[in-house]
């Protein structure tokens, strides 16, 4: 009864983590997160107010001993608060974060890895690079590290690098849906369909919640001339995520190449209404006004694109077509 918080404190703490641990290291390293501690930590903070409580209750009779623990309190409090600002600054945002792991434990790949992600989220992918490449470097066989730095030589053009990371990450990770996903679009590039679908159907069965999955399907039956069975794939897409701006802009361009323009300008404006910041899904609007001959909507799109993505060769060469009709109307 004499340590009942004594004893209450250490129950509360105990019951408290139970719930957060995991037990193999393997699948979930996080329990070395500190946040874990957050709540349970509560009970060790019950039990310093008890012992200041009857710290200052024992020494209430003595006006000196009571200035000098109410001081010790207050120094006490401040240099924790100025802790826990500080604190705050390192959870800033995910680079602030893993930057600081980084400070504490440079041969941590996770931390690099988790920052590459961070920095691809800001689309920093020079510096998300790097730290895919310091993540291998440390440990080679990261298959998550592989996927996504397989990513970024996609979008830089690199496709053979891409290619050959992919593959690594699904000899090191051969149940993760998304690099089958992935390398899938790299067989589609070089026009080798029959393993392209392959890899589609690989990530679907892994993961049946992939939509990039059905609607990249969806493409290598578009291609073939497989037009319901592609519809189909771009329905499914858009089922399993009603915001996947791709799904609407790749069933958009199949409704207006089968004439259905009311339907393609509808999916069309749900692709933009989701994803604002795609040239690629102005410039394909664009190419539907002008098959239609709505030629000034057709421009303010191609030029919408351009402010976009002032590199965007297509729709430079199409504004240009734009202005020439407008001007033979003209004169």
């Amino acid at each position: 009864r004499k340590n009942k918080w004594f004893v209450f404190s250490w129950a509360y703490f105990l019951v408290s983590i139970f719930f957060l641990l995991r037990f193999d290291y393997k699948v979930d390293r996080t329990i070395v997160a500190d946040r874990y501690m957050y709540l349970p930590s509560l009970g060790f903070c019950i039990f310093i107010g008890y012992l200041i409580y009857e710290t200052i209750k024992k020494t209430a009779h003595s006006k000196i001993v009571g200035k000098v623990v109410l001081i010790a309190v207050l120094v006490a409090f401040s240099f924790f608060g100025r802790q826990t600002y500080s604190q705050v600054l390192v959870w800033k945002d995910s680079v602030s974060l893993w930057s600081r792991v980084i400070d504490n434990y440079s041969d941590e790949y996770l931390a690099f890895a988790n920052r590459g992600e961070a920095y691809i989220s800001l689309n920093r992918y020079d510096l998300a690079f790097l730290d895919y490449n310091k993540a291998l470097e440390i440990k080679p066989d990261y298959g998550k590290a592989l996927n996504n730095r397989g990513m970024l030589y996609k979008l830089s053009g690199k496709l053979g690098l891409a290619f050959n990371d992919f593959n690594k990450a699904i000899k090191s990770d051969p149940k993760n849906a998304s690099v089958y996903n992935n390398r899938g679009l790299i067989y589609l590039y070089a026009k080798k369909n029959d393993l392209a679908l392959k890899d589609f159907n690989m990530s679907i069965r892994l993961d049946a919640e992939i939509a990039s999955a059905y609607t990249n399907r969806g493409l290598v039956y578009d291609m073939a001339g497989n037009y319901d069975l592609a519809i189909l794939e771009y329905n499914k897409s858009i089922s399993v995520n009603p915001n996947f701006a791709q799904g609407y802009n790749n069933r958009a361009i199949l409704y207006k190449s089968r004439g259905k323009y009311n339907l393609a300008l509808k999916d069309f404006n749900k692709a933009i209404e989701i994803d604002k910041s795609s040239a690629d899904f102005y410039y394909n609007r664009g190419n539907l006004f002008k098959e239609i001959e709505k030629y000034d909507l057709a421009l303010a799109d191609y030029e919408q694109a351009l402010i976009i993505n002032p590199r965007h060769a297509s729709a430079i060469h199409n504004r240009t077509l734009i202005n020439n009709i407008k001007e033979g109307y003209n004169e």
